[in-house]
């Protein structure tokens, strides 16, 4: 398991969306297939959230350090309190309010009834102070703030009680401990499930009745027994918290590794545009859709003229340079539905989904221009590279005529063929 001082993480992120939380609720994973259901949970959540997106060909690649990791674990816990808010409202109005009339008629109105009347009061200021200030920077020091709040209160009840004298004092500041504990208890939902703080509450009230003695001038007995159930709750929704960090950091880790294979097994590594294999799938489902539908689509096939002297004279690094260069281009010039990929050494292939012959032709204009442009700004005018141009080849599909990625490809690869015997630096429609 990562730790905050482990090493930085690599995340692939779409270059349009900022890093944000992660929102994941879930478990330790007990076994295999309960693991592999968590790492397909955790996957789709980053499809769903902006933060860590399985990517697609062609994104950046972003480092997200430890203190951002543990950004995420702190915004991830005070976006799941602020989603249960309402929950922790519902119980405070239908629970304080009934509790607060009942003892107030039913006890002595004295100094020590209207502290143990108003110390449910300040724990819920004082939580909601903790919780809510926007500066929160670690959501264990915002929890052990709660935790001394809860404490000291309780240690102010329990002096309550040593001096108080009417058995109906001492009745009521036992059951403020019980108030204060439901008051505390629906702010560790960012702990645990509601369901589990309800099941910590029901054990504390039980062994607060089970183990103090019947007679109420035996003070101490009931004082202990309230510090112990409520020392065992804070116990156990400590242990859960640890628990659910485990799980947190478990499946981090799982969609990290997910997120990297699915970026190398999809993205051609020397330009990062998407392979052949990824290029396949993909547009196969664009065809199979344009079929159904009967809407056009379009498929470019493009190389780069002039290519092997930049290889011969400046060398194979340099013909990277340029490769990156003309997938960059291309790729700002294209819309984010079209699929472009590297097919094969300096020859890239290009979907365009929705696109009839006519607009296919204006795209292909565009994109010779956009990389005349980039080499230019890249290498200069007089450079070697940027006297680099593209032969594009270009069919189109309309009213969903039947046919098969293959053949697509095969007639535009053979429209660039005839472009590039007819003087390079030209469009051919198949």
């Amino acid at each position: 398991m990562a730790t905050q001082g482990s090493q930085p993480h690599h995340i692939y992120l779409s270059p349009s969306h900022p890093k944000s939380s992660m929102l994941m609720e879930s478990s330790a994973p007990a076994s295999p297939s309960r693991r592999q259901a968590l790492l397909h949970k955790v996957v789709e959540l980053l499809r769903e959230y902006p933060t860590f997106d399985i990517p697609t060909p062609g994104e950046s690649v972003a480092v997200l350090s430890p203190e951002e990791r543990e950004g995420a674990w702190v915004e991830e816990n005070l976006h799941l309190l602020r989603r249960r808010m309402k929950t922790v409202a519902l119980v405070v109005m239908l629970f304080v309010p009934p509790l607060w009339v009942f003892y107030t008629l039913s006890s002595p109105a004295d100094a020590r009834t209207a502290i143990s009347l108003t110390e449910s009061l300040v724990l819920l200021i004082c939580t909601a102070l903790i919780w809510g200030a926007r500066r929160v920077t670690s959501i264990r020091m915002a929890r052990l703030l709660t935790m001394c709040v809860y404490m000291a209160l309780g240690l102010c009840a329990s002096a309550i009680m040593v001096e108080a004298k009417d058995p109906r004092v001492m009745a009521f500041s036992g059951h403020a401990q019980i108030i204060v504990s439901l008051l505390f208890i629906p702010f560790t939902v960012v702990e645990a499930s509601f369901c589990t703080s309800i099941v910590i509450f029901a054990f504390s009230l039980g062994l607060y009745y089970a183990l103090p003695p019947e007679q109420y001038n035996l003070i101490f007995p009931r004082t202990l027994s309230v510090a112990f159930s409520g020392t065992l709750m804070v116990a156990m929704v400590y242990i859960q918290g640890m628990v659910r960090r485990r799980a947190f950091d478990s499946a981090f880790d799982m969609a990290v590794s997910a997120s990297q294979a699915a970026a190398l097994s999809n993205a051609d590594f020397l330009t990062g545009a998407a392979n052949r294999r990824h290029f396949e799938a993909t547009a196969g489902i664009e065809l199979a859709r344009s079929t159904r539908t009967k809407r056009p689509l379009s498929l470019l096939m493009f190389d780069l003229d002039g290519f092997k002297a930049v290889n011969d004279t400046c060398g194979h690094s340099a013909g990277d340079d340029v490769l990156r260069a003309v997938f960059r281009a291309a790729q700002n010039t294209v819309r984010g539905s079209d699929i472009l990929a590297r097919w094969g050494g300096d020859e890239f292939v290009l979907a365009l989904p929705e696109t009839n012959c006519d607009d296919a032709k204006y795209t292909a204009t565009r994109l010779g221009e956009a990389v005349a442009h980039r080499l230019e700004d890249l290498w200069g005018k007089d450079s070697i590279q940027a006297k680099v141009t593209l032969s594009i080849g270009i069919t189109s599909i309309t009213d969903g005529e039947p046919s098969t990625l293959l053949e697509l490809i095969d007639r535009a690869d053979a429209a660039l063929y005839r472009a590039k015997r007819k003087g390079k630096n030209c469009i051919l429609v198949a």
